[in-house]
């Protein structure tokens, strides 16, 4: 049979069934809602109506399943650094560590809530209604929230730049830079119900049927027409868009706006596209198709149940959840040109525009700020009071918990600055090598609380450098309230602070922060217990610190003991 299908040619299709050529099922409780998100280590999560998120590994076997205890709103999201993200009907986005443990949750809004965007440092981007956008570091903490004034009417996108595009219900387009200021506002005429990118322009589909591509300017390119209100967009390599109406037809729209064809599927209704040299269709009528750019069917292969959506697989297999409540893989096999990339990026890059320049705002974004001049004066100007006084400062906004639109990514570059200067670097060229003690440790404050994964890897590297106790317990203090994950090269170094700590005059302020930040890490991230963080723990129970040091010790070992999968 299987080699029946792989023989059909462009011109002689057949349908065939495909029973028992699936490389596993997996049956829930309840109809998948949304899409699948699928991390790169092959693992895939999808929320179901029976309020259960499901996390299957590559052989289809569940990892673990978590009540949701409401039902979910829409597809999953993974980040960069594994942390899943889910909506819920009530209006809650919820998010898990690897091991489907709740790490935080937030109200979003009442009624059905649009997707979470995640950069890849880690910024959740989330709308709650009527319009209002707000971004959260990856911990949990709200950055800053933006009135855009409209009522919100698609799923947002990450332009090239890392700007963040918004569309409202009054067919107005709105682009809010990384760090949470307006950079333009336009009126297209088209009120977007979904939007995408390509390599270098941005499409969006409109409830009145057409198609416009625009630039970062929210300049107007082109316009196409497909007759019916647009439901889904995918971009391919090439340029091309794959628009799927609500009239169930799929059509092509070249790079230069042309539409190039427009066809209804022979099997019913086309539900879900995948875009890649060729393209791969699910219908309603519950089959699976491949057909050329060019429109014609190369092969039908006829699934057991009408599908519900399409999502590829790093390893290229096809996951395929259907009405039956029954999740079906397909091999890589059943393609004939091999393993096909996931759709507009990865799945840790949801509607990212490929190569878009994501992350923090660079300095020119912000080094007109009379703010930033003022702080950096103070901070590089080589008075330890005045440094001591503007961190401060900075820590007291923090922890005020002051709107930080077009601050954050400033303060964090700052504290940066001023955390790593003993080793990074001076902070001036004519000042002191370090700022002083209380300002540094201002700074590790700051980086804890807005800090984001690339203040994970700084504050990793500075762990490295720094050789005194008090100070290596707030950098592991703050490490801790970012969730940094533990690699081999920070474990051995977790366990060798230790031991020298305990040899010499134990601090059970260190040990303490230990403790507390391995818990953390495995809140943040879950998974198994490294072996030289064990021997670190184990160190602490044995050492010379106090009893309420090392029975800390003994407690955080106990929890970890059963936390590998």
């Amino acid at each position: 049979m299987l080699a029946l299908i792989l023989c059909v040619s462009a011109t002689s299709l057949e349908t065939a069934p495909v029973t028992r050529d699936w490389s596993w099922r997996f049956i829930t409780g309840g109809v998948t809602v949304g899409p699948v998100a699928l991390a790169a280590d092959g693992v895939a999560y999808f929320a179901t109506g029976d309020r259960y998120l499901y996390a299957v590994d590559p052989r289809g076997t569940m990892v673990w399943r978590t009540d949701l205890k409401v039902r979910p709103a829409g597809g999953v999201v993974v980040g960069t650094d594994d942390t899943v993200f889910v909506t819920l009907e009530s209006g809650e986005l919820l998010a898990l560590n690897r091991d489907g443990r709740l790490i935080w949750q937030t109200r979003i809004t009442a009624g059905r809530p649009f997707a979470p965007v995640v950069t890849v440092t880690g910024t959740v981007l989330t709308v709650r209604r009527p319009g209002t956008v707000e971004a959260r570091t990856h911990a949990g903490r709200l950055l800053w929230s933006f009135d855009t004034g409209v009522e919100i009417s698609a799923d947002p996108v990450l332009a090239h730049d890392g700007s963040l595009l918004v569309s409202g219900a009054g067919a107005e387009y709105i682009l809010i830079s990384p760090d949470g200021r307006l950079l333009r506002r336009r009126y297209l005429g088209e009120v977007a119900t979904v939007i995408g990118v390509t390599s270098h322009e941005i499409i969006a589909g409109s409830a009145d049927g057409r198609v416009i591509a625009f630039d970062t300017s929210l300049e107007p390119v082109w316009r196409a027409d497909v007759g019916s209100a647009v439901h889904t967009l995918v971009t391919g390599a090439t340029g091309d868009a794959y628009v799927i109406s609500d009239d169930g037809l799929l059509s092509r729209i070249t790079a230069g706006g042309v539409l190039a064809w427009r066809t209804e599927p022979d099997s019913g209704r086309a539900l879900a596209v995948v875009a890649a040299e060729d393209l791969l269709l699910v219908t309603s009528g519950g089959v699976l198709e491949r057909r050329t750019r060019e429109d014609e069917s190369l092969w039908q292969m006829r699934l057991l149940d009408r599908p519900v959506s399409l999502s590829v697989a790093p390893s290229g297999e096809l996951i395929i959840p259907t009405v039956s409540w029954v999740t079906y893989a397909y091999p890589v096999s059943l393609v004939p040109s091999g393993p096909w990339p996931e759709a507009r990026g990865g799945p840790d890059r949801r509607g990212v525009a490929p190569g878009a320049r994501e992350g923090r705002t660079e300095m020119a974004a912000y080094e007109r700020s009379v703010d930033f001049l003022v702080l950096q004066s103070l901070l590089m100007g080589g008075a330890q009071a005045e440094q001591n006084a503007a961190m401060s400062d900075v820590a007291a906004r923090v922890r005020a918990g002051d709107d930080l639109a077009g601050r954050f990514p400033y303060l964090l570059h700052l504290s940066e600055l001023v955390a790593g200067s003993p080793y990074f670097g001076q902070l001036t060229q004519f000042g002191p090598r370090s700022a002083p003690r209380r300002a540094r440790e201002e700074a590790l404050f700051v980086l804890g609380e807005i800090g984001d994964l690339e203040t994970s890897r700084f504050l990793a590297r500075l762990l490295s450098h720094e050789t005194d106790p008090s100070m290596q317990a707030t950098i592991l203090m703050s490490m801790g309230h970012l969730g940094t994950p533990i690699n081999r090269e920070l474990a051995a170094r977790l366990a060798d602070i230790v031991r020298r700590n305990s040899r010499t005059n134990p601090d059970n302020a260190l040990g303490h922060a230990v403790c507390a930040f391995v818990e953390s890490v495995h809140i943040h991230r879950g998974g198994y217990l490294h072996p030289d963080v064990a021997a670190a723990l184990l160190t602490i129970a044995q050492g010379n610190y106090s009893r309420q040091v090392r029975e800390h010790a003994l407690a955080t070992l106990r929890v970890l003991a059963g936390g590998a999968r």
